[in-house]
């Protein structure tokens, strides 16, 4: 099947558009262009191609004298550069810190917990991935891992937890084996009705 041929005029708009999206993308590659050469410049360190300050740069120049010249040559290539009394009290603390003492108000906080806690290592809606993920961790070492069941707006969830833990330290580092595993791991609060062991 051939088109028919045509007009004249939306020949013309066809080309206007042609032209109007040639324009667009050379601005977005010139626009592009100049802005990578924006950040590789912004990265650029200018600083050691720009003469360097000297205390005879800073002051006013004066005629000298050929062995004058050779005077201050020789001094400037004798003497290294001191620091200021400013550029050493700014760097005092190097020297200050060991002497210090400070003295903070603050408790530790404690190992028992208040109120136990269990760390959740997964939470599925079939019991066959549940059961799963349970085999491969005791696999692991996580023998205390319990499979319980609870139910929520009609659907029956399974969820791997430990059992109630009161020593902070102990669910820190149950928790942080769990992740170590590849569990997904949550910490919740147990009802203070449910008695916890270590």
């Amino acid at each position: 099947m051939q088109q028919p041929p045509l007009r004249q005029s939306q020949q013309r708009q066809l080309e206007a558009q042609r032209q109007l999206r040639r324009r667009i993308g050379l601005a977005v590659l010139v626009t592009l262009v100049l802005t990578g050469i924006g950040v590789w410049l912004s990265q650029q360190d200018f600083s050691r191609w720009l003469p360097e300050k000297t205390e005879a740069a800073a002051a006013p120049a004066a005629p000298m004298s050929a062995t004058s010249t050779n005077a201050v040559r020789q001094q400037t290539a004798q003497a290294p550069e001191r620091e200021t009394p400013e550029e050493i009290d700014q760097f005092s603390f190097y020297r200050d810190l060991p002497s210090m003492t400070v003295e903070v108000d603050a408790r530790p906080l404690p190992v028992r917990l208040e109120q136990p806690r269990r760390v959740l290592a997964g939470t599925f809606r079939r019991r066959e991935l549940a059961e799963k993920e349970l085999a491969r961790l005791r696999r692991l070492g996580f023998e205390r891992l319990q499979l319980a069941s609870f139910k929520k707006n009609g659907v029956t969830y399974y969820q791997l937890r430990t059992p109630p833990l009161d020593n902070r330290l102990k669910v820190n580092l149950r928790r942080n084996r769990l992740q170590k595993a590849g569990a997904r791991v949550l910490v919740v609060r147990v009802p203070r009705a449910v008695k916890g062991g270590g």
